[in-house]
């Protein structure tokens, strides 16, 4: 099987249930930061990502790796790093 078709086949039999989806709040995560009048510079330093990384993900061009949500969400003091995400549900 060509490997375009089986990435299609799983894009297919995915849209056929109703789940669950988390992505990062990036409002949320912009006014964290803002609130401790901090730079994304300074951010990225107490959080130990590379600065343009949190540059792309407070602008949503990229979603952030596990290990990246929870040094965000520590760097910033909250306790839980879910509390940077938001949960939405696709159509469909």
């Amino acid at each position: 099987m060509h490997i375009l078709s089986l990435v299609n086949t799983v894009q297919v039999s995915y849209s056929k249930y109703k789940v669950l989806v988390k992505e990062v709040d990036v409002k949320k995560l912009t006014q964290e930061r803002e609130k401790r009048a901090w730079s994304r510079w300074e951010l990225a330093i107490q959080a130990r990502i590379h600065p343009a990384r949190v540059g792309a993900i407070e602008n949503g061009r990229v979603v952030p790796y596990a290990v990246e949500l929870e040094r965000l969400a520590k760097a910033l003091g909250l306790s839980n790093p879910d509390t940077l995400l938001d949960e939405v549900l696709p159509d469909g």
